[in-house]
């Protein structure tokens, strides 16, 4: 199911707020959306024989130093790397239309988990810095 421009607009505004400040991409050709232009987008993702295939990370536990829950590796051949959307670095800010703004790691992948077989995941793409940080992360 698609959603419109203005949906995930909506969605984003409501979501974010104006309280949060939320990195965007930087325009240079190193930014994780090279071919896409949007910023922000909806993916629903099957579950495989291995879940979804992405490993997530808080924010705070980086050198970024700043709250989220954002993409820290994706498994080769996972629905998450075959959907192919989304980066490392990129930032999981609701799943099934419930927000992850300030949620811990814990509850953020608890929350996931109990999903559902098909996920919604409104995802903020990260620039090329904000996607080495998260990568070089040791936790």
């Amino acid at each position: 199911m698609d959603c419109s421009l203005f949906e995930i607009l909506s969605l984003y505004l409501a979501v974010i707020g104006r309280a949060y400040d939320l990195p965007t991409p930087a325009s240079s050709s190193q930014s994780s959306g090279e071919d896409d232009p949007c910023c922000v987008f909806v993916v629903e993702l099957g579950r495989g024989p291995i879940g979804l295939g992405m490993g997530l990370i808080d924010g705070l536990h980086t050198t970024l130093n700043a709250p989220g829950i954002y993409i820290r590796t994706l498994l080769p051949d996972s629905p998450a790397a075959r959907d192919g959307r989304l980066r490392i670095g990129d930032r999981i800010l609701a799943v099934n239309g419930t927000s992850l703004i300030g949620a811990d790691y814990d509850s953020a992948v608890n929350l996931i988990r109990s999903a559902g077989e098909r996920p919604r995941f409104l995802v903020a793409k990260s620039d090329f810095l904000i996607a080495e940080k998260i990568s070089a992360s040791s936790c």
